[in-house]
């Protein structure tokens, strides 16, 4: 048993991307449950879900839905994450999987299989929401394959002007320089629909209100303008339209320690987050997102998610997530 399970750590032993899965990653039809924990855990389903719970009650609302009615969520990303969710459940829990909870993650992998074999893990639909999701995971996972190589972290950072051995790296030297990358990896999936530094005001939403919101800007938005006809109603369609994505950017510098910038920073995580939950109640984007570089790993040590607002993705950028996502054997 030992080395079927060193086997199948081997295999998925790291958050494996969607545009990596192929039909030979997959687990076989009809799997048993002490490879499928395996399976599961190759996918990082907090991110769309990252209070402490989260995956759990998505997996067990997920599933009951799936008992009465036979529904199963649409996109990889979804999927992926009530297969985690279930695997978190059997932690949890005192007893092995269920029957019930077995056929649940059977009927998941089969359509993660499905996806797979019809090319959706490369080229999600951006018609769909579940498509766009999955689009900005793929984005995401080919961010944090970059920052491995070019990211803060590998370098000395900023300490003091007296600190002959300052340097931040090539890559990051502003919190609009993670901006960048991000929408460097946006526009690959999302061709010419990436936007920066996006007002939220009275020219931009019918349904803004400038005495609870104040004046406001999205860091990163994704919206496809390439079919917008020109008329005398352009003006009312642009601010009522469903954007496909919106993303507020933090940035905690290495060498940062706990200064001033890094606890002011952190203190506007949670206003940025409830900013992202109000855009995705008034319908103003699919998904909505906080990205975090954190060249330090000041977040991964302060941080909390104890309130974080349901709906808004957790889209994680250090040293930890670039370990999470090396296999062991390398």
């Amino acid at each position: 048993m030992a080395g079927e399970d060193d086997e199948l750590a081997e295999v998925w032993d790291r958050h494996v991307p969607h545009y990596e899965l192929t039909p030979d990653l997959l687990p076989p039809r009809e799997a048993p449950w002490s490879e499928l924990v395996y399976f599961a855990g190759a996918f990082e389903g907090q991110i769309i879900k990252p209070t402490a719970t989260g995956v759990r009650e998505l997996a067990f609302e997920n599933r009951q839905r799936f008992l009465a009615h036979g529904f199963l969520p649409d996109g990889l990303t979804v999927l992926r994450a009530v297969v985690l969710g279930e695997q978190r459940l059997d932690y949890w829990g005192e007893e092995p999987p269920s029957d019930e909870a077995l056929r649940h993650i059977h009927a998941l992998v089969e359509k993660i299989r499905e996806q797979v074999a019809a090319g959706a893990h490369l080229t999600p639909d951006p018609s769909t929401v579940a498509g766009i999701q999955d689009k900005v995971m793929n984005a995401f996972d080919r961010l944090l394959a970059g920052y491995a190589t070019w990211g803060g972290y590998r370098y000395h950072g900023w300490t003091s002007y007296e600190d002959q051995r300052n340097y931040q790296g090539p890559m990051l030297w502003s919190e609009r320089d993670c901006d960048l990358r991000f929408a460097f990896e946006l526009e690959r999936e999302f061709p010419g629909a990436v936007h920066m530094e996006v007002a939220i005001s009275k020219a931009s939403r019918t349904d803004y209100d400038k005495a609870a919101e104040g004046f406001q800007r999205v860091d990163v938005a994704v919206s496809d303008f390439s079919t917008f006809v020109e008329d005398d109603g352009s003006f009312e369609r642009f601010r009522t339209h469903e954007h496909d994505a919106f993303f507020e950017v933090k940035w905690f510098a290495k060498g940062w320690g706990n200064n001033r910038d890094a606890k002011s920073r952190l203190a506007d995580i949670p206003i940025d987050t409830r900013k992202l939950a109000n855009h995705l109640r008034l319908g103003r984007c699919k998904v909505a997102g906080m990205l975090v570089f954190d060249d330090e790993s000041y977040l991964h040590q302060q941080g909390s998610t104890e309130d974080w607002p349901d709906g808004v993705w957790r889209l994680y950028v250090g040293p930890s997530a670039v370990e999470r996502r090396r296999a062991k054997s390398e």
